[in-house]
């Protein structure tokens, strides 16, 4: 588990006591920026991560997590999205104010939804499974790389 705030790793801590023993999951309190492994992971998981990166940052992190994926890997997606339908006439407005918010209270950085699929085009994954949430606007994602 990979997070630079003290307070999420805390949550987290708590939240998967009794659950998993102390020596199944290590906690690191670092920015992925800083990590740095030789291991190769089976599953990446990547929960509402990726929308709160500029533009330039997500492209070079996607590449990052992508060479610490084993090729038979899969990466777990969960991640906001504008619907096609009807639904994002409250879905932007909605999304809108949650960057608005997230920048004054958490420093935020971007303050746009990207749409994550070219980029994992690019990196050569494709989707194996999804499931939309929330009208639409919450996706889960079960990516695999081509081979």
């Amino acid at each position: 588990y990979i997070d630079k705030s003290k307070e999420m790793t805390k949550l987290a801590r708590k939240k998967i006591s009794g659950s998993y023993s102390s020596s199944e999951v290590i906690f690191l309190e670092i920015s992925l920026e800083e990590f740095e492994t030789h291991f190769k992971y089976d599953v990446v998981v990547t929960n509402f991560f990726l929308d709160v990166l500029k533009e330039e940052k997500l492209n070079s992190l996607m590449q990052k997590i992508t060479k610490m994926l084993h090729p038979e890997g899969i990466w777990l997606m969960t991640d906001f999205r504008i619907d096609n339908s009807f639904n994002k006439i409250w879905q932007i407005p909605l999304i809108r104010l949650m960057y608005v918010f997230f920048r004054y209270t958490a420093n935020l950085e971007n303050n746009k939804l990207l749409s994550f699929d070219k980029y994992f085009e690019e990196l050569n994954f494709y989707a194996v499974v999804s499931k939309r949430f929330f009208s639409g606007m919450m996706e889960s994602v079960v990516y695999k790389k081509t081979s």
